[in-house]
């Protein structure tokens, strides 16, 4: 099984994704009890916040204005206060030495190009799959938690959305519905006028799935993944289909 890992001063320092891989590469430490890192010492294997296993580098202080100490943890995911707010999760820190350094995450949003996992991820997304449970079926972890963190990280990215909306457009084209197809079909309901309700609701739902116009308000920023299509959707889409077929053929 493949760790996220950091090479610091020649060592190579790992960063495991739950206690049970843990345990599992270091048997000997099964009895050990494995505490939150504002508890661990230096050279202490502890738990970061999203329950990742990380081991202290340093524990060390700096010296305030008034000559009181603050005292820190370093892993390989940064450098923490111990009574900051500021919480420490799994992702391995660009710079390990400053409280505030570019980190793994900050690189993952700006990162432009996807990987094969993340491809895999955004296909089990558009095709229904809740965020944790594609994460664990795509990428090596055993753990919901660290998966659910991960995956609402990889679902704020701009290619990751990118790959799912198109993953979903793929889903529409299958089935015959393209922004053309759902263009001449809103017109010919408009032109038909008679029992259109139900079939211009249909449309529209089609309409913001394939991303013809923006559903998402600056003023809310919560994170929406769409569901995927049931198989009662997709049959809806058929039958829809079928019917201004037959509406077309009547007029």
């Amino acid at each position: 099984m493949k760790f996220e890992k950091k090479i610091i001063k020649g060592k190579t320092h790992v960063l495991y994704p739950s206690s049970e891989t843990f345990y599992n590469e270091h048997p000997y430490l099964r009895d050990a009890k494995l505490n939150n890192w504002r508890s661990g010492d230096t050279n202490q294997w502890v738990l970061t916040d999203d329950e990742c296993i990380v081991q202290v580098l340093k524990k060390g202080f700096v010296k305030n204005p008034d000559e009181t100490k603050s005292y820190y943890i370093r892993t390989i995911c940064g450098s923490y206060l111990l009574k900051s707010k500021k919480e420490m999760y799994g992702n391995i820190a660009e710079n390990i030495y400053t409280f505030s350094g570019t980190n793994e995450y900050k690189r993952q949003l700006e990162k432009k190009d996807g990987t094969s996992k993340e491809i895999i991820f955004a296909q089990y997304i558009a095709t229904g799959e809740k965020p944790v449970d594609a994460y664990l079926k795509t990428y090596e972890t055993d753990s919901p938690k660290y998966a659910k963190n991960r995956a609402l990280r990889l679902l704020r990215t701009n290619r990751i959305q990118e790959m799912v909306k198109e993953e979903i457009q793929a889903v529409l084209e299958e089935e015959g519905v393209t922004a053309n197809y759902i263009v001449s079909r809103l017109k010919q309901v408009a032109d038909i006028g008679e029992r259109d309700s139900d079939v211009l609701r249909s449309l529209d739902f089609l309409a913001k799935i394939s991303g013809m116009y923006d559903t998402q308000t600056n003023d809310n920023q919560q994170l929406t993944v769409w569901g995927g299509f049931t198989p009662e959707q997709l049959k809806s889409i058929k039958d829809q289909q079928l019917l201004l077929h037959e509406s077309s053929e009547d007029g």
